[in-house]
């Protein structure tokens, strides 16, 4: 009943709504991206790829000009997931909106969908030398580090990274978010886009007023522009009166034309698929184990439901 309420977009209903009614008012927007070293890349004349293709050329050219193409933190296990995130928007969720919803139900599972592609599309750019050596013993820390001096010219992180990036890089370097391609037809690439921070009240709260009070200016364009420039975001409830950071101009461009997905793991039954997932990757990126193998490890763990 709350104003706000009709103005959540389609993309966040799947994670706010139940039965028809809206439960969490969504204040933040969060994507999933390459994070590009604008300047590093202009010094080694190169250009951010659009294509699958062309991914693999640009990292074969960085490396031609002593760069590492896309820092991977391997060695932080969340961030073994980014690149998983940012390629099965536009491989499994993108030509079938209700895959997740078809998880649920036990009518698809990860190891039989696309997500094998994208599992074996992340070992394929390792393999084409994408990441610097010993991307496996490598920190979050340190591959946002390696972005902000320019000795890598991207990493594919949350944008809440590439602020970071810009505090520990030279005085004018700039940076800007780009989709991550997964195909040869670029109109296809679609990003992760997540409802970031969100509040809720709990329905037997003793100060339900004050409590809707708050959500109420949260959920405002005054509120919520504040917390979005707080924590370089967006706001997850569009609004004219915002004023864009330059280097997320495409994360609210994809996000107006509604060409994001969920992140994966807010329609996940439980948190052991993640955690499943982490050690899969890991293991996938060691040479240890298969895609198809990864997967179905983590189709067990989804099976057991909501704990």
């Amino acid at each position: 009943k709350q104003s706000f309420a009709s103005k959540i977009p389609a993309a966040f209903q799947p994670l706010t709504n139940v039965g028809g009614k809206t439960y969490i008012a969504p204040i933040t927007f969060t994507g999933i991206g390459a994070a590009y070293n604008e300047t590093a890349m202009k010094a080694a004349g190169l250009t951010a790829p659009t294509t699958w293709t062309g991914l693999l050329s640009f990292c074969a050219d960085a490396k031609a000009k002593g760069k590492t193409a896309f820092a991977l933190a391997a060695a932080t296990p969340w961030n073994t997931q980014l690149i998983p995130y940012a390629l099965t928007p536009t491989l499994v969720y993108g030509p079938n909106p209700d895959f997740a919803q078809q998880m649920t139900a036990g009518k698809v599972t990860f190891a039989n969908s696309n997500w094998t592609e994208a599992l074996n599309k992340y070992s394929e750019m390792q393999k084409n030398g994408c990441f610097q050596p010993n991307d496996l013993g490598t920190v979050y820390a340190d591959a946002l580090n390696m972005v902000a001096k320019g000795t890598a010219l991207a990493s594919v992180q949350v944008n809440a990274s590439a602020a970071m990036m810009q505090q520990g890089a030279p005085s004018g370097t700039t940076f800007k978010m780009e989709t991550l391609p997964a195909t040869d037809n670029a109109s296809q690439t679609r990003m992760a886009g997540a409802a970031g921070s969100s509040y809720g009240v709990n329905a037997k709260s003793k100060n339900m007023a004050a409590a809707l009070k708050l959500i109420s200016y949260l959920a405002s364009p005054e509120g919520t522009n504040l917390y979005a420039t707080a924590g370089s975001s967006l706001p997850a409830l569009p609004n004219a009166t915002f004023k864009l950071d330059p280097s997320l101009a495409v994360i609210a461009q994809e996000q107006k034309a509604g060409k994001t997905d969920p992140f994966m793991d807010q329609l996940w039954p439980n948190a052991e698929v993640q955690q499943t997932m982490f050690d899969g990757l890991q293991k996938v990126l060691a040479g240890n184990e298969s895609a198809t193998d990864a997967l179905k490890a983590m189709d067990a763990s989804f099976a057991k439901g909501a704990k």
